[in-house]
Parts: C-alpha cells; sequence; structure tokens
C-alpha cells in the first residue's frame, strides 16, 4: 500500500525551479532514502511534503487523501513528522519539556501525554538526560532529542535530513541502529543523507536528486550500478 504519493511536484523561487516535476511514491513500512549533490533540491521536497513550501504545482496524497493545501500542523496531526539538518528545538527548556511539547501539540492525542513523553526519552536514550537544558547537549544527544521530538508526534511518516551528518563512526553505527528500530516499529522513514554507508545500508529504495529533478530511482544495489547517477553523484570510485 502507498503511504505517500507526490504527483509531478515542482517549487519554483522566482524564475529558478528548486524542484521541478518530481514524481515517486513510498509504501508503508519502507526506508525510502532520498540522495544527490548539494542544491539538488532534496531538502526542498520534504519541505513541500511537510508543508513549510507551499507547491508551485502538483499534487500530494497521504493515506489516499490528498494534502498539499494543509497546512503544516494538520500535516504533522495527520502523522507526518520531520527533522532538520540543523538541530531545532527549544534551547533553554529541558529535555522532558521539548519532548513534551512534540507530545502535546503534535497529535491530536491528549490522553497519556507525559507517560508518552517518557517513554520516547527511553527509546531514544534521553532519559538520564531529560532535566538538562537542551542546549547543554552535545550535537548527537541534539540530534537525538529533535528525533524524540518527532517521535511523540506519533508519526506514520517520519522524514529525516541528515541526521547522520557531523556524527562519528561509532555515532553513526548507533543512528542507523536507532533508525532501524524506529522502522521496526512500523513508521516509514524518508531519509536524506550524505553518508553513503548509512543511505545504503538502511533503504529499501532510493531516488537520486539532480539539479532539481529525478535522475534515478531503485534499490541501492541498481543505483550504485547506475552510470547516469555515478557521472552526476557517486563518482568512480564508489
Amino acid at each position: 500500500m502507498n503511504l505517500l504519493e507526490c504527483e509531478s511536484i515542482t517549487k519554483y523561487f522566482g524564475k529558478f525551479a528548486a524542484v521541478r516535476d518530481v514524481s515517486f511514491s513510498i509504501d508503508e513500512g519502507a526506508i525510502f532514502g532520498i540522495a544527490g549533490p548539494n542544491g539538488a533540491g532534496k531538502t526542498t521536497l520534504i519541505n513541500m511534503i511537510s508543508g513549510l513550501y507551499p507547491l508551485t504545482r502538483g499534487k500530494i496524497r497521504f493515506l489516499g487523501k490528498y494534502i498539499h493545501d494543509l497546512p503544516p500542523h494538520r500535516r504533522c496531526r495527520l502523522g507526518i513528522a520531520r527533522t532538520f539538518q540543523i538541530p531545532t528545538y527549544f534551547p533553554f527548556l529541558t529535555v522532558e519539556k521539548n519532548v513534551l511539547i512534540g507530545a502535546t501539540f503534535g497529535t491530536n492525542k491528549r490522553e497519556n501525554i507525559k507517560k508518552r513523553t517518557m517513554n520516547v526519552l527511553e527509546f531514544t536514550r534521553l532519559y538520564e538526560k531529560k532535566d538538562n537544558i537542551a542546549e547543554s547537549l552535545s550535537l548527537y544527544e541534539k540530534k537525538r532529542l529533535m528525533l524524540a521530538v518527532a517521535l511523540a508526534t506519533e508519526p506514520k511518516l517520519l522524514m529525516l535530513d541528515e541526521p547522520i551528518a557531523g556524527l562519528n563512526p561509532k555515532e553513526i553505527d548507533e543512528s542507523m541502529k536507532l533508525i532501524k528500530a524506529i522502522n521496526k516499529n512500523g513508521v516509514t522513514i524518508i531519509l536524506i543523507e550524505h553518508v553513503m554507508r548509512a543511505l545504503m545500508g538502511l533503504s529499501d529504495r532510493v531516488m537520486i536528486l539532480h539539479q532539481g529533478e529525478k535522475l534515478a530511482e531503485g534499490t541501492p544495489n541498481e543505483i550504485a550500478k547506475n552510470e547516469k547517477v555515478i557521472e552526476a553523484y557517486l563518482g568512480e570510485k564508489y
């Protein structure tokens, strides 16, 4: 079953086409990787899906319903959550209060908010840091906090924008395990990442964007052998 369907979605900034006529669908329960050079339109794409950017043209369906005219908070409450390249959080609130905000305002459910918050903190291994001010966390912990806030909304679709960038090898391995665990719990994932070991190791399918257009889509093995992708993005050594 297709959880998400994007039909020729396009975003212009003035005369510049950041994303142009990109179509794809994602099966429920999948991990869908998106890669491409800097400026290829990857973040713009998930900004359109989340509602941060309005579409210039095209359509987006989620769970069989068109959502491209809905504001971000309504898409979130339908089950779409996302993280950002640069950790985004309330810096002077505690870790627990950051996650509590996601649990309170990111979903229509009003029961067991405290319990959901604690469960998410334990799942993301932030429980021991729950009373710490968010700004005091390390980069790796801030990325996990942002992920925890998104999970507190109880998403069906979670979009991760470079969740591994800037991490050391051990942190990358731990992040990959966490992403797999999230997916195993029934959350469909869109993963944008430049760390190809993680992207190819986690994704069921991968889409490559180049200059705002879809260059290729396929399994990780198919993408790794695609001559157009090698020339435009991966390089001969890959």
